[in-house]
């Protein structure tokens, strides 16, 4: 009998943890893992290789989604890369999440003379 309530025992309170915690693909913001690629991008942008910036902050973005940081540098790297359109949708969420912030103003002329381009596409 005590070996069996210590089985059921052990089972709740195994079934209680894992209902407690999420799991690891649903949580959406690793910030630690975003401000560390944030500043290796920020390296790599200082060192123009802008191919490894754009990766670094992209994958910024997928740590954490709102990293406003990381969504205005990777804009301006994908406009400098060419990928105008890519730039943007990034302009745009930018904008959106800070819209008094100074470089909401440029990100608003560059979507004005830019954006009608990608309809297009």
């Amino acid at each position: 009998m005590k070996t069996l309530l210590a089985g059921v025992l052990f089972v709740f309170a195994w079934v209680c943890t894992a209902a407690a915690a999420p799991p690891k693909k649903d949580r959406q913001v690793e910030p630690n893992k975003a401000e560390r690629l944030y500043k290796e991008a920020r390296a790599a942008k200082k060192a123009s290789d802008l191919r490894k910036a754009e990766s670094l902050y992209l994958g910024c973005l997928v740590a954490d989604k709102t990293h406003l940081g990381c969504r205005g540098d990777v804009a301006v790297i994908l406009m400098a890369r060419g990928k105008r359109c890519d730039a943007i949708t990034h302009m745009r969420i930018y904008v959106k999440a800070a819209p008094k912030a100074a470089k909401s103003v440029q990100f608003r002329r560059l979507i004005e003379a830019f954006e009608p381009g990608c309809h297009n596409k």
